[in-house]
């Protein structure tokens, strides 16, 4: 399923997989994302969850929750309507194979949006990234990162090499 930036965080999968509703969801989406949406519902940890005292920028149960978007220009719309809803901390990171946007919802939790890259590199990797570079600027500086790092090349290259791997696994030839 492919998502946009109206709908990356707005859409009904709260209640598909079964977690809890709550009105600070519902605002947060409303005011930062301009949905009118009432499915839009992030989740929301328990109240007897204790927090995540070795790392807190994590929550307490899970890192962050990961949605595609359609490119570029989506990531961007994104970006500026978080600005506009005051939502902070607003992470934006370059990985190589990935541009992302960390973000919490309302309750903490950490959500990523992200578009992936035309190249493949070993992780991790987590260089600032300049959500105001024009696409050339940005495509031309990642090739150079993923370039200059170990296990670099095309991502439709790692992704054949993945596959083969996993269909001689599965007929049970060893590997490596």
């Amino acid at each position: 399923m492919r998502w946009n930036a109206s709908t990356a965080i707005c859409s009904g999968f709260p209640s598909l997989i079964g977690v809890r509703r709550s009105a600070s969801s519902w605002s947060f989406c409303r005011a930062a994302l301009r949905t009118t949406t009432r499915s839009c519902l992030p989740p929301a940890s328990p109240a007897n969850i204790p927090p995540n005292t070795v790392n807190p920028i994590f929550g307490p149960v899970i890192n962050q929750i990961s949605f595609w978007v359609d490119g570029l220009d989506e990531l961007r719309l994104l970006h500026r309507k978080l600005m506009a809803a005051s939502v902070k901390p607003i992470t934006p990171i370059n990985h190589g194979i990935a541009w992302s946007l960390y973000f919490p919802d309302a309750e903490g939790n950490n959500l990523e949006c992200f578009v992936d890259t035309p190249w493949y590199m070993r992780q991790p990797c987590a260089e600032p990234l300049d959500m105001s570079m024009d696409d050339e600027t940005l495509l031309k500086i990642t090739h150079d990162l993923c370039r200059r790092s170990r296990g670099y090349r095309p991502y439709a290259d790692w992704r054949a090499e993945i596959a083969a791997q996993m269909a001689a696994r599965a007929a049970g030839v060893r590997i490596g």
